[in-house]
């Protein structure tokens, strides 16, 4: 059920960043998990996904990236977990890609957990 909650509210995501006329670009890379460049350079077969290696080093690293793409304002003392209570306002830029390169990439990630 929450899977696909995620994926509903993922497309949703994709059509409006596209209907607001924001151009498919890219996240930022560091500190994305080396992982997700590894299979963003192996062609993106989804038949091939990436090794993990070690599960609590691509947990830590995936949550470094995602904190990182983050408002300031969600960031706290400690860095997770993450604010919930967010001023009107918050900028959400580094999260607004759509596309392979956007925020699909957070989602396939989540999948190798």
């Amino acid at each position: 059920k929450n899977w696909a909650s995620l994926l509903e509210k993922w497309v949703a995501f994709e059509r409006g960043v596209r209907n607001n006329g924001v151009s498919d670009t890219s996240l930022i890379t560091k500190p994305r998990p080396t992982e997700v460049a590894a299979w963003m350079k192996n062609a993106r077969k989804f038949n091939r996904l990436p090794k993990i290696a070690k599960a609590s080093d691509f947990i830590i690293t995936w949550r470094q990236w995602w904190v990182a793409m983050q408002p300031d304002c969600r960031k706290g003392d400690d860095a997770w977990p993450l604010l919930r209570d967010l001023p009107d306002g918050a900028d959400w830029s580094k999260l607004s890609y759509s596309g392979p390169n956007g925020f699909f990439l957070i989602i396939l990630s989540l999948m190798w957990w």
